[in-house]
C-alpha cells in the first residue's frame, strides 16, 4: 500500500497549522488557497484509492 500526502486540508485552520510549522504566515496560506496550490475539502479519488486525515491534512492510500 502506498500513502501520498495531498494539498487538501479539512479546513483553513488546518492549513494554517500545517504551514505555520513550515514558518509560513497566514498571508502565504491565503495566497496558496487563492492560487489553487492548496484546497479545502476531501481530495478526488480514483478507483482503488481511499483517503484519511492526519492533523487536518488529507492523505491518499493506494490499495492494490
Amino acid at each position: 500500500m502506498t500513502t501520498l500526502g495531498t494539498c487538501y486540508f479539512l479546513n483553513l485552520a488546518a492549513a494554517y497549522r500545517y504551514y505555520k510549522s513550515q514558518e509560513s504566515d497566514g498571508d502565504e496560506v491565503r495566497r496558496k488557497l487563492k492560487d489553487g496550490e492548496i484546497k479545502i475539502g476531501p481530495p478526488p479519488l480514483k478507483k482503488d484509492e481511499r483517503f484519511f486525515l492526519d492533523d487536518g491534512q488529507y492523505f491518499i492510500q493506494i490499495i492494490k
